[in-house]
Parts: C-alpha cells; structure tokens; sequence
C-alpha cells in the first residue's frame, strides 16, 4: 500500500529530505525501464540516449546533495565585522562569550539593523 509506504518515510524523515530521494528515484526508475524493458533505446537517436544517460546521473546527484547536512560556510570570504558573527564554524560556535560580551552584544541588537 503506498498510503502506509510514504506515512512511514514522512513520520521518520524530514519531507526535504525524503521527498528529493523518492521523485529522484522515480525518474530514475522510469527512465531505466524505458530503456531496458520497453527496449525506447532503439527508437532514439545517440544524442538522446545520450541524454538520457547523462539524465540519469544529474538525477543522481541532485538525490546525493540533497543529503548533505549543510552547505559549506562562506563566512570566511566576509569581512571580519560580520565572520565573527558567525555560528555555523564549530569553533566559534563552541567558544564561551563572557557575560559582558553577551550583554554588550545583545545591547548593540537593540539599536542596529540585522543585515
């Protein structure tokens, strides 16, 4: 029963994890069955079985970096008033901030604009 198929994946995974994977695999799937069992390879000239073939691996990898858990961080190419804001490094996100850098910090948010 599909119902029960996509209820299990949906409550156990993220829909913007689960969802890449299982339109990815369907297109894959479809487009190797049409080659293999249905035997559309015959009918198609080499540009677009080519095509298809290259299909299959772009597919591929758009299922593989849909699972990668974050985008590498780019705040080493921003300017150092705004890289040391940034929590997405392990290191500084790790580091401990004194009280009065927290309170000196969360004054400085009240009167400027977040950019």
């Amino acid at each position: 029963d599909m119902g029960w198929w996509m209820r299990t994946i949906f409550q156990r995974y993220e829909i913007t994890q689960a969802l890449p994977v299982e339109y990815g695999s369907v297109n894959i799937a479809s487009i190797c069955s049409g080659l293999i069992f249905y035997g559309e390879g015959r009918y198609m000239d080499a540009w677009q079985l080519a095509l298809c073939i290259v299909g299959i691996f772009v597919i591929a990898a758009g299922i593989q970096s849909s699972r990668v858990r974050s985008l590498p961080c780019a705040c080493k190419q921003l300017p150092p008033k705004f890289a040391r804001r940034c929590t997405h490094d392990p290191v500084v996100a790790a580091a401990p901030v004194a009280p009065e850098a927290q309170a000196a910090t969360a004054k400085q948010a009240t009167h400027t604009a977040v950019i």
